[in-house]
């Protein structure tokens, strides 16, 4: 599983020590003669280089600084909200997911975990499953990716869209995603719209700020538990693609009320 601060961290040292290099390229040309025009384009973007790592230091959403240990039993609370979903909304137990579609994690999750989840708990009126969007940083096209699953719900087609966007991890681009869209039926000129103007953008970064209070960093992460009245699910934190088994024994124990 993928740790979204500790990818951060990285990252930042990753820029810094370009940063640096960088700055002896410049210290080299200057010595060999510089026009002034050229000194200013490359402190600008050496400025540029500097506020973006600045900025790969922050979480994203604004979440609070302060936040649980992502201890993997744990128990958290996170809203349902607007999260797609599959299954009764009577259901005795939500299991609530954090996604990003460029995860492999993810994928493995979806593709080998779900389906049997579903005929057995799902299906059966047992667990209703949610899915929310927790695009990493460090994942290029997972943001866009997580608009184009929303926008094809504009359609009634997000169920549709997610193992194709699963399957095809490594080709999230928008030229990409607008072949898959057609190969759906959906209307391709509504959905480039969609994506285009970002409708989607406020409510998946809601869903990031969210995970991030809950103590959640990286992907898949789910939240199993019962649901509240006030449209809350507290339960316990799995994290990561854990083996079916393991997904079995702990609804199985919430079943039976352990």
């Amino acid at each position: 599983m993928a740790n979204g601060s500790v990818n951060r961290r990285i990252l930042v040292a990753v820029g810094a020590v370009a940063l640096v290099a960088a700055g002896f390229a410049t210290a080299r040309v200057l010595a060999q003669g510089l026009t002034s025009a050229q000194g200013d384009a490359i402190l600008k973007e050496l400025k540029e280089i500097r506020i973006l790592l600045e900025q790969m230091q922050k979480p994203p959403g604004g979440a609070a600084a302060e936040r649980p240990a992502a201890g993997a039993n744990a128990l958290v609370k996170v809203p349902i909200r607007d999260g797609h979903t599959l299954g009764s909304a009577d259901a005795q137990l939500v299991m609530v997911e954090f996604t990003d579609y460029q995860c492999p994690y993810c994928r493995n999750f979806n593709v080998g975990t779900l389906p049997a989840l579903k005929t057995k708990y799902i299906d059966t009126g047992r667990l209703q499953f949610v899915s929310r969007d927790f695009p990493l940083d460090f994942h290029p096209q997972a943001s866009i990716a997580a608009h184009a699953a929303r926008c094809a719900g504009d359609q009634d087609k997000y169920w549709q869209i997610r193992p194709v966007l699963f399957a095809n991890g490594s080709a999230l681009q928008k030229d990409n995603l607008l072949t898959y869209a057609r190969d759906l039926g959906l209307n391709t000129t509504t959905f480039q719209q969609c994506l285009d103007k970002q409708a989607h953008g406020p409510s998946i970064k809601t869903d990031q700020a969210e995970a991030l209070a809950a103590g959640i960093e990286g992907t898949p992460t789910f939240v199993l538990g019962r649901r509240s009245s006030t449209g809350t699910v507290e339960g316990v934190r799995i994290v990561g693609a854990q083996p079916l088994a393991v997904f079995d024994s702990k609804i199985s124990e919430l079943l039976a009320g352990k």
